[in-house]
């Protein structure tokens, strides 16, 4: 008895999310899997060999142990497509092939079918963030510049941009000033290319981040404040409060504390519920202790480095793989919050930036 498979009419709405007949997906699978999805999905018509899969999906990774990855990840697949209420199932895996049934192969009808490079390219930047986390950059490096280069061949202009601000932090987080500032003006460039604000204001923020460790101060300051500015009108107030914190530490290694204090809290502070919602609080918290210090207001700075102590306690407890508890632990900031606590202890006037 034959089976009869569902009309499925199955459309990428971008790299992330497609819908099923319009409805979209409740798909959890990873981003290799939607990068499996849309390979298989769109060579339907053949025999697929595993191998093939596995290099066009895996690219990072040695050939057998892509391999072995495909398997396991196809079964993601299936909850993808709609229910089969009986019969053979949508494919099968035979002779290390993906084999499409023949009736399932008329009822599936592909619209806006994504390029499987750009979402293999997501998942390459996902694999970075995590291989930063454990301080590992040069993998994290290769990963991205390859993520970059998949996203300018599959002509994913939002990609590339999205690679080459991440490839930035990386060059930033690992003391590469120079790097970062040279990949940051190409970001800068890409961002106002594309007219894209969020992306612009990013740029901006991060190049004055790589300028003011390399000690052009007026140039940061410059650079932090047009992101700002950008920032207050298309970013949520803790983003705008981490990069007033990178303008006032620019300000205080330029010897105006009084600038800093005016830049650290305009207006009063984001408040805590702020620190809920924010991935790193702890950071404006403490540069808000350098600036108050350097200000004379003791009692104020005091307070901004416990909260920035009880800010980092709480973030670290919301990474649960050890290997990235110990690689944020190792960060410098740890240190820092350390020695800035002794100074406060034995009430020595002044911290270093």
């Amino acid at each position: 008895m034959s089976t009869t498979f569902p009309e499925a009419r199955i459309a990428f709405v971008d790299r992330s999310v497609f819908s099923v007949n319009g409805v979209p997906s409740p798909f959890l699978g990873s981003a290799r899997s939607m990068a499996l999805l849309a390979y298989v999905l769109n060579r339907r018509e053949r025999e697929i060999p595993c191998r093939e899969i596995a290099t066009a999906v895996w690219p990072d990774e040695p050939e057998m142990e892509a391999c072995a990855r495909v398997e396991g990840h196809l079964a993601d697949l299936t909850s993808a497509l709609p229910q089969v209420p009986e019969g053979e199932p949508w494919f099968g895996l035979e002779r290390e092939r993906v084999c499409w049934s023949a009736q399932a192969r008329g009822s599936l009808t592909i619209d806006a079918a994504v390029d499987y490079r750009s979402l293999v390219a997501t998942a390459l930047l996902h694999r970075a963030l995590g291989l930063i986390a454990r301080a590992d950059f040069e993998a994290a490096r290769a990963r991205t510049a390859r993520a970059h280069c998949m996203y300018l061949e599959c002509d994913d202009p939002r990609g590339a941009l999205d690679s080459t601000l991440l490839l930035g932090q990386i060059e930033y987080i690992d003391g590469e000033f120079g790097s970062a500032r040279t990949v940051g003006e190409r970001a800068l460039e890409q961002a106002r290319a594309a007219g894209d604000a969020v992306s612009e204001s990013i740029a901006l923020a991060n190049l004055g981040a790589a300028e003011r460790e390399m000690g052009s101060l007026e140039t940061a300051i410059a650079r932090l404040r047009s992101a700002i500015e950008i920032a207050q009108q298309n970013l949520s107030r803790e983003d705008v409060a981490t990069m007033q914190a990178e303008m006032a530490f620019a300000q205080l290694r330029a010897g105006d504390p009084a600038s800093a204090a005016s830049t650290i809290a305009p207006g009063g502070d984001v408040g805590d519920d702020a620190d809920e919602r924010h991935p790193f609080p702890h950071y404006r918290h403490w540069v808000a202790t350098h600036v108050y210090a350097a200000a004379g207001d003791r009692d104020r700075a005091r307070a901004e480095l416990y909260a920035a102590v009880s800010a980092y306690a709480r973030t670290i407890a919301l990474i649960p793989e050890r290997e990235a508890r110990n690689a944020y632990n190792g960060i410098w900031f740890n240190a820092a919050l350390l020695r800035d606590v002794e100074a406060l202890r034995h009430g020595e006037s002044s911290f270093r930036t």
